[in-house]
């Protein structure tokens, strides 16, 4: 999987650096999702790894617009390579 660099986010013409924001915003955007899914009494795993992987459109092609429906395919193809979740599991982590 091919995440942006400096050089080819430039060429795509990102609309911020990325860069400074991945990590912050897969580990706080996943312990906020797995807070609230223990508040609701849901799943507290899948909620974190939905909320962890929630800007990966993001991260993949440097875009705000459209992000949620750009990290998709790609969120699902990381799950799959990474052999954490079952295909329904993580159909269920990549629609949240």
């Amino acid at each position: 999987m091919k995440f942006l660099t400096t050089r080819n986010r430039l060429d795509q013409g990102t609309e911020v650096s990325l860069t400074w924001e991945r990590v912050p915003t897969v580990s706080g955007s996943g312990r906020v999702a797995s807070l609230l899914a223990a508040k609701r009494g849901v799943d507290v795993e899948l909620s974190h790894a939905a909320g962890a992987l929630h800007d990966f459109g993001r991260f993949v092609t440097g875009k705000q617009a459209n992000h949620a429906e750009n990290g998709y395919g790609p969120a699902k193809d990381f799950l799959k390579k990474v052999g954490l979740f079952r295909r329904r599991r993580s159909k269920k982590v990549c629609q949240g």
